[in-house]
């Protein structure tokens, strides 16, 4: 039997009033849900923006230090022209065409674990993501595509002094995260190559690094030619050469050096 037309409205009303009720419920939670989320991103990003202060005015190099390290890029057997600034600095990580990172904050974007070499790529307009790099004229090298001018595939790998001007600092192979490599302290130096990866030991020091005594943007400082000589150390497969500068670059003299500074691809850091 079919139910009457009073039932079908009385089933009708029940149905509409759950409906109503349901959505009301959900209104309900959904609302407490809401602001409890928003509170937990609020304190977070207090936390986090309270982290970065700190980091920015404890953590070396802080918003008050002017630190530099000298740069170069080096292709199969040569290094390239220094690269120029791509826009204007807004966090204090540039360069002034002379081969040497400025690196002096003044944003927390770039003080303490934040600064690092990627971010002077990207002032540079060079682009590093994994296996490749793509210069600011479009110029890509990738790992195990790109030749060499002997038909050698290259790769790409950072090499890292912590102090440019010591003979017997040893240096750090870098082939992974190259972008996030911090600056610790000041004069330091890295030479960004592209060469064959059995040619990682011979990865030469940055030919900018005599620049660091000649700077004129450090804070009481005067222009002056170095006044010691400079002494380089070529990483080789067996030994060390160093190689005595006299200032002006008058003479030169090579010899055994002293503390072995030899570099091998088992020394690569990664992470």
């Amino acid at each position: 039997m079919a139910p009457s037309n009073s039932a079908t409205k009385k089933l009708a009303k029940v149905a509409r009033s759950g409906k109503k009720r349901t959505i009301r419920e959900s209104s309900d939670r959904t609302y407490p849900l809401a602001i409890t989320a928003i509170v937990v991103v609020g304190c977070l990003m207090v936390f986090w923006g309270r982290s970065v202060r700190v980091d920015a005015q404890s953590v070396q190099p802080k918003l008050s230090d002017h630190w530099h390290a000298a740069y170069g890029f080096y292709t199969c057997d040569s290094f390239a022209a220094p690269p120029t600034d791509a826009g204007s600095d807004k966090i204090g990580i540039h360069t002034h065409e002379d081969g040497v990172i400025h690196i002096h904050p003044f944003s927390s974007a770039a003080a303490g674990e934040r600064a690092t070499i990627g971010k002077f790529f990207d002032m540079v307009g060079m682009k590093i993501d994994g296996d490749k790099l793509v210069m600011s004229d479009g110029t890509t090298w990738e790992n195990g595509v790109t030749t060499c001018p002997d038909g050698q595939v290259g790769k790409l790998a950072l090499v890292e002094w912590h102090n440019a001007n010591d003979p017997a600092a040893t240096p750090r192979l870098i082939t992974k995260d190259i972008a996030s490599v911090p600056f610790v302290n000041d004069r330091m130096a890295f030479t960004l190559a592209f060469v064959p990866e059995g040619a990682f030991a011979a990865i030469p020091k940055p030919e900018s690094i005599p620049n660091l005594d000649q700077l004129t943007d450090v804070q009481g400082s005067t222009p002056s030619l170095p006044t010691d000589p400079m002494v380089s150390t070529t990483i080789n497969d067996g030994a060390a050469t160093a190689t005595t500068t006299a200032a002006g670059g008058a003479a030169s003299t090579s010899a055994p050096a002293a503390v072995s500074t030899t570099l091998s691809p088992t020394t690569t850091v990664k992470g």
